[in-house]
């Protein structure tokens, strides 16, 4: 796939590496990188949902947890996508940035106030 840039030329998005033994380091390290990856978010949800069940007496804080994690799951990458697309890639880490240190700040504003 190409894209074109503000001076009209075409460039590849991704160069694919030339020599079979780069291709297959290259494959081998996609394999791993998305098996760590896949391990470790089947590892976090129901540690996430154990944290929830200890912390709080309600029986909707799971679902609302649930409800909120994989929410943001689908949703995140079209939009992120959609933002480095239409606005810039830095626009969108910015919103990763900025929704990170909210989240952050909500949760250290509700644990002092004792709202937990």
């Amino acid at each position: 796939m190409e894209r074109s840039t503000t001076g009209g030329t075409r460039q590849p998005l991704a160069r694919s590496p030339t020599s079979p033994l780069l291709a297959a380091y290259w494959s081998f390290g996609q394999f791993w990188g998305v098996w760590v990856i896949l391990v470790l978010e089947s590892a976090a949800g129901p540690e996430g949902f154990s944290l929830v069940e200890e912390i709080s007496d309600d029986p909707n804080a799971i679902a609302a947890v649930a409800t909120v994690g994989y929410t943001g799951f689908v949703w995140s990458p079209p939009l992120l996508g959609w933002i480095a697309d239409t606005v810039d890639p830095r626009a969108a880490m910015a919103v990763v940035v900025f929704a990170t240190l909210g989240i952050t700040a909500t949760g250290l504003f509700a644990r002092e106030k004792g709202t937990r």
